[in-house]
This record gives structure tokens, C-alpha cells and sequence, in this order.
């Protein structure tokens, strides 16, 4: 406990009561020699000094100020409790705001990925892919020779179609060369 506390719940209604006790308890010290007559419907209920009859007095006085210091600290730990509250719900509410804040950037980011791959797929199937270019055999490839000045071929030409495989990717291009 910090001093601020201490003063705050036991000291301040422990100064309450005491006060309060003290001016209650005033009138005995100050008339408690005087003489005392109590009567209730012409019954005599009491004859002495008043100290003599201070006893249910001071008693009364004294649960009277117990009563307002427990009062007291009761108040200010409500206090206390309540302006720690406020500043836990200020803080949650800045949180909860930050939180907000941020769900939208990723909701901005997620939708900003989604354009973005996007745009790449649309850019890689602009680019033209290279295909391979292979003939079907090798011994189709004709081959010539030079016979006195002219050109003869060995093997007739047979002009085939070539297979075509197409290339596959399997490493990610480099996408600087694309503009991306």
C-alpha cells in the first residue's frame, strides 16, 4: 500500500471518527458535573450527574462516528474503484478502436493481394511462353552433299510436323523483366 492509499482508507475515517467521537463526547466533559433530572409521564427515569448517564450516551456517540468512517472509506474506495474503472473502459475503448483500425488494413491488404495476383496472372498470360521446338526423328533431318558444283541430297525431305511440348515453369519468373 503507497501512502496516497493508506491515507485515503485509514487514515482520513480514522480522523472522521475521532473528530466526530470528540464533539459528541463535548457536551459530557464540558457539563458532566451538572445535575441531571429525567422524567417520562411524570415517572422519575433518572436523577444524577451527567456524567452518571453519559454511559448509553457516549456508546451512541461512538457507534455514530464508527459508522461515518466505515462510511467514509466506503465512498472513497467506490471512488477509487470508479475513476479506475473509467480509465480501464477509456483504455479499452482506445484498443478496441486500434483493433478496428487494423481489421481494416488487412481487409485492405488481403483485397489489395487479390488485385495484385491478379494483375500478375494477367501479365504472365500476356507473355508469350517459349515452347521447344523438337523434330520427331533425327534421321528425318536430310543431309546433303556437294556433287561438282551443285548441291545433291542423300534422302528425300519429308517435312513433318514437329512436336510440340510445351514449356512448364516451375520456378517463379522473374517478375522485374514483366513490369510487375
Amino acid at each position: 500500500m503507497n501512502g496516497s492509499t493508506i491515507q485515503k482508507f485509514i487514515l482520513a475515517p480514522v480522523f472522521i471518527s475521532t473528530t466526530l467521537f470528540c464533539i459528541f463526547t463535548l457536551p459530557v466533559a464540558i457539563f458532566g458535573e451538572e445535575s441531571l433530572t429525567i422524567r417520562i409521564q411524570d415517572e422519575l427515569f433518572f436523577h444524577g450527574k451527567v456524567k452518571d448517564a453519559a454511559a448509553p450516551y457516549l456508546g451512541l456517540a461512538m457507534l455514530i462516528s464508527l459508522g461515518v468512517g466505515i462510511s467514509n472509506a466506503t465512498v472513497a474506495g467506490w471512488q477509487d474503484s470508479s475513476r479506475k474503472s473509467a480509465t480501464i473502459e477509456s483504455e479499452l475503448d482506445t484498443i478496441e478502436q486500434a483493433l478496428q483500425e487494423k481489421e481494416k488494413l488487412i481487409q485492405q491488404l488481403q483485397v489489395s493481394t487479390c488485385e495484385l495476383n491478379t494483375q500478375k496472372q494477367q501479365k504472365l498470360d500476356n507473355v508469350v511462353a517459349y515452347q521447344e521446338v523438337k523434330f520427331a526423328d533425327a534421321a528425318s533431318v536430310p543431309m546433303a552433299k556437294k556433287v561438282s558444283g551443285t548441291v545433291v541430297m542423300e534422302k528425300p525431305i519429308t517435312v513433318m510436323e514437329p512436336l510440340m511440348e510445351p514449356l512448364v515453369v516451375t520456378q517463379q519468373p522473374v517478375l522485374e523483366n514483366l513490369g510487375i
